[in-house]
């Protein structure tokens, strides 16, 4: 199998099963939070704080923009 091919298999998989792209664990999340703070201009710690509260309460990218 080519490398495109397993490209391809593995998003196929995801559509059929979308829970292949959840997180596995708290840890997980919180250091993608700590990534995102840590690449941000500034380190601005706000990003964590989306990337936590959108994944916490499952709310849609619309719905975090909304809240203050």
């Amino acid at each position: 199998m080519t490398g495109r091919q397993k490209q391809y298999k593995q998003a196929e998989d995801e559509l059929e099963d979308p829970r292949a792209l959840a997180l596995p664990d708290w840890h997980t999340l919180t250091r993608l939070a700590d990534a995102l703070v840590a690449r941000s201009h500034g380190e601005y710690r706000s990003w964590g704080d989306v990337a936590l509260f959108a994944a916490c309460t499952a709310a849609r990218i619309g719905e975090v923009s909304g809240c203050r």
